[in-house]
């Protein structure tokens, strides 16, 4: 007698985030938001034009958005969706992304950037600003194995930084230490880190 049995992967994804406002500014006009609703995780890293009350009006309009927002839309949907929420602000750069089991699709609009440590994520940034003409929207896909980190991080975040320097770390404790060694002064700084283990 034979049975069947599942053998599909079943990936955890966690997410950690650290974010600060520039020195001397009250607001932060970053932001970075996390959703779970059943097997599929949305995330966002918002990077708001300019800094202080204009640039967190925008990002907190995002994460309004982004919480209410129907998760069986496609992500082009929920992207295109936020664009017109945020008409009335500044306008905001950003990541946005939904996994689903090991599937991880993104799309990046103006210079939020992405780094992975053991998978490849092909972004194509979108010119223009959320808000603000954003488009046309490109969205990439990449099927996470286990172990895979995928690091999301605003401009305010030096590009020197290397995922292999918090190889040991936890998220959260990742996220902390690379905001603090390589956050610039003179912006508002963000990361995000998304981490796959294997949870068959």
């Amino acid at each position: 007698m034979t049975t069947d049995q599942d053998t599909t992967r079943r990936l955890n994804v966690r997410a950690a985030f650290a974010s600060r406002p520039r020195p001397g500014e009250a607001r932060n006009g970053d932001a970075a938001f996390v959703r779970h609703e059943g097997s599929t995780l949305l995330f966002a890293v918002l990077d708001g034009l300019g800094h202080g009350d204009a640039a967190a009006d925008a990002t907190d309009a995002g994460v309004e958005f982004l919480a209410a927002v129907d998760l069986g839309l496609s992500l082009h949907d929920i992207v295109t969706g936020l664009d017109a929420h945020l008409s009335p602000t500044c306008g905001a750069g950003a990541v946005v992304g939904v996994v689903r089991h090991d599937t991880l699709l993104a799309c990046c609009i103006a210079d939020v950037a992405v780094r992975g440590h053991g998978v490849a994520v092909p972004l194509i940034p979108s010119g223009g600003l959320l808000g603000r003409r954003a488009g046309p929207l490109h969205t990439c896909g990449a099927t996470l194995p286990p172990g895979a980190r995928v690091l999301v991080f605003t401009p305010g975040v030096a590009a020197a930084l290397d995922l292999a320097d918090v190889a040991g770390h936890a998220p959260q404790d990742a996220c902390q230490a690379l905001l603090a060694q390589h956050a610039v002064p003179e912006d508002d700084a963000t990361v995000m880190l998304l981490e796959a283990t294997d949870d068959t």
